[in-house]
């Protein structure tokens, strides 16, 4: 109920400072290039992967990589050499 009572005014509002403010273009072009290049990544890396990575995740159980992970973790902090 509060989306659709607050989305019009949020629209004015920001079409008002991108009509009037030119520093407000400047930074809303730049994260609006951020976002689409993020997007075009996303996607050129699933196509590069071809799903692999995915596969190596089913494969191994969260909890064996996770506590791998932390054990890397704190054997790289406390300079315990990795065996």
């Amino acid at each position: 109920m509060y989306k659709k009572l607050l989305l019009p005014p949020i629209l004015l509002l920001l079409g008002y400072a991108l009509l009037t403010q030119s520093d407000f273009k400047t930074i809303a072009s730049g994260v609006a290039i951020f976002l689409v290049g993020m997007f075009f990544m996303e996607d050129g890396f699933k196509v590069l992967s071809g799903g692999a990575l995915e596969k190596v995740l089913k494969k191994v159980p969260v909890m064996s990589l996770h506590l791998s992970l932390v054990v890397f973790f704190q054997q790289l902090l406390f300079r315990v050499p990795l065996s």
